[in-house]
């Protein structure tokens, strides 16, 4: 069902393919923190509880998270089916590896990092029982002595490498991410960001209107959480309105999600239990 996946979307975001900065670097940053957030408040149990305009689709989500810290498990259903099953596997506090299991298909993806803790290299492996097919893609990540990005080589069973170049700026902010294949530019994201070096807009052209359109913008609270983010897609026929609030540990409370008319798709609510 279509609201079914727009939720997985946006709840496994950090593997959306494309902007690879924001998809690779900044969605690890933020499972990173998330996952600090989890054993700082000793959380036990995330449960969420999803509801459709009509209130005839229900999808629930179940964290489990151990006290040794090494393994978080997530599972996600809709109306009592689950749908898929996430395994997140931590070494010294620090993103391993994540088994993703749909019907028929499972997704290994297996982090290495350098000496300085940055994302050295990311693989991820499809295995779908229906085909038999195994198809592999590695990231490769090459950074400046000031620990910033200035490359990463994609390759995809099958495909072409892609290699991606990044301009930054004097305070080493991203602005800048270039993909190019057989030393052809193919894309190009620009992104913005707010005085507070927080990332507000990732823009590129867009072939349909002839001009530079946003495929994300985000807002922030007084807190600097995520409260608002605005997604398009399929060269901006659809566009998905988020709307985020967070406990006061900084856990997420609540996340609705809006057309591009502002009709609700879905509205989720989550709780949580400590150790």
């Amino acid at each position: 069902m279509r609201i079914f996946f727009l939720f997985l979307l946006i709840t496994n975001c950090s593997f959306v393919n494309g902007q690879y900065y924001y998809s690779d670097l900044m969605g690890l940053q933020q499972t990173q923190k998330n996952y600090e957030i989890l054993r700082k408040n000793r959380i036990k149990v995330i449960s969420g509880t999803g509801t459709a305009a009509e209130g005839v689709v229900k999808i629930h989500t179940l964290t489990e998270v151990p006290t040794d810290g090494k393994r978080i498990v997530k599972s996600i259903s809709e109306n009592s089916r689950t749908k898929e099953l996430v395994n997140q596997l931590y070494e010294m506090g620090r993103l391993k590896k994540i088994i993703i299991n749909n019907p028929g298909v499972e997704t290994t993806i297996e982090y290495q990092y350098n000496e300085k803790g940055l994302l050295s290299s990311l693989a991820s492996t499809v295995k779908d029982s229906s085909s038999g097919s195994i198809n592999t893609e590695t990231h490769h990540w090459e950074y400046n002595n000031s620990g910033i990005p200035k490359k990463m080589i994609k390759k995809t069973t099958g495909m072409d490498s892609l290699s991606v170049e990044f301009l930054t700026d004097s305070i080493c902010l991203v602005l800048e991410e270039s993909w190019f294949k057989k030393n052809k530019k193919i894309e190009t994201f620009y992104y913005y960001y707010l005085p507070d070096n927080r990332l507000s807009d990732i823009v590129r052209f867009n072939s349909t209107a002839q001009k530079l359109l946003p495929d994300f913008v985000f807002e922030y609270d007084q807190k600097g959480q995520l409260n608002k983010m605005i997604q398009v897609g399929n060269n901006g026929r659809n566009i998905t309105h988020w709307d985020y609030s967070y406990f006061s540990n900084g856990l997420r409370e609540t996340e609705i999600a809006r057309d591009r008319n502002k009709n609700l798709i879905i509205s989720t609510q989550y709780q949580f239990e400590k150790h």
